[in-house]
């Protein structure tokens, strides 16, 4: 039996677990309710995957929370392309409020297409599949982020963890700045980026042309994933 509770496909159940981040989970709590854009940085192996995971429970144990985090793995995922991205961060939006209980298994309405939500997202990505155009998907995604954002009466937080494999993912700059319009035009839509090196760092790097195109400038705060110190233990 594996009693590691932090295996990587797995929810933290107990925060109290991880060890040496208390300092960490308070702040990204705070900046959460706060409605701060944040980067999370450090490097492979450091414990960010953890830590994301373990500050998803605390928010979500807060029954006062303004925001309500959907986690992103943008790394084993393996999305690729901005039609399916889109598919995507819908299928695990609306998996993660049926997890959760915030709507039913009974077909929702958005953007004039069906959808029947299932605890599974691939098989709310591949009813998507339907639909081929890229922009009918960006629309289907504002529409459920609008929707659910009033439902809940939350603001949608979405925490893109490896956020590097992200900006890889989609065809070119363009469809990345759908979010980044979305956030600046409503308080139903926000977003933290997780990886090993600093948006600004990383556009000098990416194999994308992205310099300039300012899409994640708008994070205001950096949280430093830094190796734990022995004592912690």
């Amino acid at each position: 039996m594996n009693t590691s509770p932090f295996r990587a496909n797995y929810e933290i159940k107990d925060p109290q677990l991880l060890f040496g981040r208390k300092e960490e989970l308070k702040n990204l709590c705070a900046y959460a309710e706060g409605l701060l854009q944040v980067e999370i940085i450090g490097a492979r192996r450091f414990g960010k995957t953890c830590l994301l995971k373990s500050f998803i429970t605390l928010q979500k144990e807060n029954v006062n929370r303004k925001t309500y985090p959907v986690y992103i793995d943008a790394n084993s995922d393996s999305i690729k392309g901005t039609t399916n991205v889109y598919r995507y961060l819908t299928s695990q939006l609306i998996t993660n409020l049926l997890t959760d209980g915030y709507i039913n298994d009974r077909v929702i309405i958005i953007d004039n297409f069906n959808i029947t939500p299932n605890k599974n997202w691939r098989k709310v990505y591949r009813q998507l599949g339907a639909v081929e155009d890229v922009i009918d998907q960006i629309g289907i995604f504002e529409e459920a982020v609008e929707i659910f954002s009033l439902l809940i009466g939350q603001t949608i937080l979405l925490v893109f963890d490896e956020y590097e494999k992200l900006v890889d993912a989609f065809d070119n700059i363009n469809g990345l700045m759908h979010i980044r319009k979305m956030t600046n035009d409503s308080n139903s839509l926000s977003f933290w980026i997780a990886g090993a090196s600093p948006w600004k760092k990383f556009i000098l790097s990416c194999s994308k042309d992205i310099r300039g195109s300012g899409v994640f400038n708008g994070v205001t705060y950096n949280v430093d994933v830094c190796p734990l110190n022995k004592d912690d233990f």
